[in-house]
């Protein structure tokens, strides 16, 4: 039986800490993350207005396919995002890179 999907963030063994929509799957005695539009969120300090602000970037750079499938054994840890903000900002710059 599925899960819902829910946002979260993953940090993987890469050591790599990424931000998507998650929905877990089982298959095969097993479970893989089916991964919407992972991002990174890159903290930059914007120097002539003395403010910092959150960057997003794609995680995958070169792929224009928005879904990712994950071994969970790529994993360390994930945790639910409940974030309104947070949510809100990386909804608004999937809208935007649509555009």
């Amino acid at each position: 039986m599925d899960k819902e999907e829910f946002y979260a963030v993953l940090k993987l063994v890469s050591g790599e800490e990424i931000f998507a929509k998650v929905s877990p799957c089982e298959e095969e005695d097993k479970t893989i993350l089916i991964l919407d539009c992972p991002v990174m969120f890159e903290n930059i300090t914007i120097r002539h207005m003395g403010v910092s602000a959150v960057r997003i970037n794609p995680w995958l750079k070169m792929s224009d396919d928005p879904t990712v499938v994950m071994n969970m054994d790529k994993v360390i840890t994930m945790t639910e995002v409940h974030d309104k903000h947070l949510i809100k900002v990386y909804n608004r710059y999937l809208k935007e890179k649509d555009n």
